[in-house]
């Protein structure tokens, strides 16, 4: 099978570094393999080692936000279009998108929500740098030659059945959701679907014809770490994740240990804004510490920033 792929120039994607905390760096990177890095990241970004977790697999999110802190335009709510709009630099777009395929490289799954697979109906979840798959084969060890992808839904009622990843069988594709929405998959769509019991990486693997769904919590509720405990059980220890909703109760449950946020030179307003229906509180928020800042020309700049650590 023929990937989706792209050619991202050294001298388009690299991004210059103006501000890295080493102390904290060097903190999460001696928690990893020294060696299991990607050598052209380390060249055009900075050198990343994610550690491997201990009880659930090491979680990163990747978002691109306007500077006024918006995901999305109300009248294109394609998360992709946020950084093309930007129209002083559009290498910085292309530098945006070569971010999210470094991580997709580090990850060996990457979570997406149901809303971008409804704006993208024939996307793959790949990487489409192929300078980053030959480097990942060499590089990170016990990694697939692609990571496969795992579909978020808390109540089944958004999934797109007709979406391509459930239609084909050259990437392994995972449905995370509650009891409610296991019910709601079974009605709509049963024959397509089964529920998995035992979570591991021949199963998730394995080529049967239907999709896999891990059901976790009670009603419509799911248990993310009793999620992730499974996955990181099944021998998966870095993941990816796209699903911005997602990255907010990650953070409420303290999961999630790293988030990169990219910043492009330009204002939205409106209401789309990730987690802007899950406030947190005064007394009860994340906070992280921003590892490292780059810049893309005076329009784009990207952040790494660490969370708190795993329970």
């Amino acid at each position: 099978m023929v990937f989706p792929k792209m050619e991202f120039p050294r001298n388009q994607v690299t991004s210059t570094p103006c501000f890295k905390d080493d102390e904290l760096i060097a903190s999460v990177h001696q928690k990893g393999k020294p060696t299991e890095f990607l050598p052209k990241v380390a060249e055009t970004y900075g050198k990343i080692i994610f550690p491997h977790g201990c009880r659930y697999p090491y979680l990163f999110a990747s978002i691109a936000l306007s500077m006024d802190g918006k995901m999305a335009y109300p009248d294109n709510q394609d998360g992709d279009m946020l950084v093309h709009s930007n129209t002083y630099n559009r290498d910085g777009a292309l530098a945006d998108f070569y971010i999210l395929n470094f991580l997709r490289a580090y990850s060996d799954a990457v979570v997406i929500g149901t809303r971008s697979m409804k704006a993208e109906a024939n996307e793959w979840i790949v990487i489409y740098d192929e300078e980053l798959i030959r480097e990942r084969a060499e590089h990170l060890s016990d990694k697939e030659n692609q990571p496969f992808t795992i579909v978020s839904s808390k109540d089944g009622t958004d999934i797109p059945f007709d979406h391509l990843l459930f239609h084909q069988d050259e990437i392994p594709v995972l449905v995370f959701t509650s009891p409610s929405g296991y019910e709601t998959i079974t009605r709509q769509a049963g024959e397509n679907f089964y529920q998995l019991e035992n979570v591991t990486k021949e199963n998730i693997f394995q080529k049967s014809g239907k999709t896999p769904v891990v059901v976790t919590g009670q009603g419509a509720e799911t248990d993310l770490a009793s999620f992730f405990q499974k996955i990181k059980e099944a021998g998966f220890d870095h993941i990816l994740i796209e699903s911005p909703t997602l990255m907010w109760l990650l953070m409420k449950e303290k999961l999630l240990n790293e988030f990169f946020i990219t910043y492009s030179s330009i204002f939205v307003g409106g209401p789309y804004s990730p987690g802007y229906s899950s406030p947190f509180t005064f007394d009860n928020h994340p906070q992280s510490r921003v590892a490292s800042i780059n810049y893309h020309h005076n329009t784009f700049f990207f952040t790494r920033q660490i969370l708190e650590e795993e329970k």
